[in-house]
């Protein structure tokens, strides 16, 4: 028998977002994701990994949380997991908007089966959508890591931008961050604008 909130987490669904609501009682296949609830904290486990901290998913969620501005007017979250996130976001006064893209329609129909999300579903904040493959990533954003795993394919797209977005600031931050690799850079730029720098081109000559 599931518990009542499968029930009510369906119904804030089914009243807010009918298409979504559709699309979840469509949705065919079965559940590979697994209720894990021997641990400090219940998680799900998809394919040997935790959607969420089965230790303290409210530190992770912190830690997500802090990459966005506290001043954030409208924050995109890209991923759900178990809702931790959600919820430090719009603990935030700042907060008019949370727009939340789900990149995984079976993530989703797993997190309202074994998890109570009402509360946050009933925020009139929120915003709930599937990525399509028209999807970009828009700013300031935060991300559930490991629902970057798991995408439908219209989602792949989006996964990529995301991806590549956190990758290029993370190298920013290296390169600002790491005075040596500064200056061979800056040695380098100072090499190539030489006068005594020589390029062979493909006929063999020298410039």
């Amino acid at each position: 028998m599931e518990p009542d909130f499968v029930r009510s987490n369906l119904a804030i669904i089914q009243q807010r977002w009918p298409e979504l609501y559709s699309a979840l009682m469509d949705l065919n296949g079965p559940e590979r994701a697994i209720f894990i609830n021997d641990v400090d904290q219940p998680t799900l486990l998809v394919d040997g990994l935790h959607l969420s901290s089965c230790f303290d998913a409210h530190a992770e969620a912190q830690l997500q949380a802090s990459q966005v501005p506290e001043s954030a007017a409208t924050v995109w979250l890209y991923g759900l997991a178990t809702g931790e996130l959600q919820r430090v976001l719009l603990q935030r006064a700042q907060l008019q908007r949370l727009e939340v893209v789900m990149l995984s329609l079976e993530l989703l129909r797993s997190t309202l089966r074994f998890f109570d999300n009402a509360d946050w579903l009933n925020d009139q904040r929120v915003r709930l959508r599937m990525a399509t493959a028209e999807s970009d990533i828009r700013a300031p954003f935060a991300v559930v890591p490991t629902c970057l795993k798991f995408v439908d394919p219209a989602a792949a797209r989006l996964r990529d931008l995301i991806v590549l977005e956190l990758d290029t600031s993370h190298i920013n931050n290296t390169v600002r961050n790491n005075r040596d690799f500064q200056r061979q850079i800056a040695e380098n730029v100072a090499m190539v604008t030489s006068k005594h720098f020589l390029v062979v081109t493909a006929t063999g000559s020298v410039m």
